[in-house]
């Protein structure tokens, strides 16, 4: 009985052929996957220029208010989050507010009664490096 098979040849042209099918899919892949990667980091540079221009500063605190200043930057700060840390213990208390210009703005705590403040901390919600503590 005699056998047939494929020729080396023939196998060889066929291993190619597949080799190349598999990179053309991969290839169109790649590029796209490249692409965003590339945007998403264009994106974050961009974001993290703008924060570096920014700048907050608390100029005032107490017990019940708090008065917050943009100091540096044309583009408002935007949202940032108020957190109020008491001396007796009491849990600290947390707002977030908005700066819509570059003036500051009060804003009123419930605050805990009878108690000293500790500290007040600003921080931007889309600007992790924009931050301010006071402690009286």
């Amino acid at each position: 009985m005699k056998r047939k098979g494929i020729s080396p040849l023939i196998a060889a042209v066929l291993m190619i052929a597949f080799t190349m099918a598999i990179a053309s899919l991969f290839s169109g892949w790649i590029q796209q996957t490249q692409a965003q990667s590339q945007e998403d980091v264009d994106q974050q540079r961009e974001q993290t220029l703008s924060c570096n221009q920014l700048g907050i500063d608390i100029t005032d605190a107490n017990a019940a208010n708090v008065t917050v200043e943009q100091v540096r930057g044309d583009e408002p700060v935007g949202n940032v989050s108020v957190r109020y840390s008491y001396s007796d213990g009491t849990p600290p208390e947390q707002g977030y507010l908005n700066i819509s210009t570059t003036r500051g703005f009060d804003t009123d705590s419930s605050g805990s009664s009878g108690s000293a403040l500790e500290s007040v901390s600003v921080a931007s919600t889309r600007c992790s490096s924009v931050t301010d503590e006071y402690t009286p």
